[in-house]
């Protein structure tokens, strides 16, 4: 196989991922995108190409996704407060 047969067929490949993410991922917001790419394995770098956007708008949309999956320490410490403030009401 030639080099300019081999590039022909990685950008028909490219191609082919691109219009399956679009199918897969339908109207999901870019920021509902990245999250399912990135539990599919795609680098931060290949979900920019898909989505047609910057590896550090990638960087912020994770960011966001951790932080709304993770429980937040005002939300624990505060649970914690108003459990003590319930007790000495009673």
């Amino acid at each position: 196989m030639s080099n300019s047969q081999y590039d022909e067929l990685l950008s028909k490949m490219d191609t082919l991922i691109r219009l399956v993410a679009i199918n897969v991922l339908g109207d999901k917001t870019k920021t509902e995108a990245v999250g399912i790419l990135t539990e599919l394995g795609f680098t931060q770098g290949e979900i920019a190409s898909l989505l047609r956007t910057t590896v550090g708008s990638v960087k912020s949309m994770r960011r966001s996704l951790k932080r709304k999956s993770s429980p937040s320490k005002k939300s624990k410490k505060g649970g914690k407060q108003s459990a003590q403030n319930k007790q000495e009401n009673l």
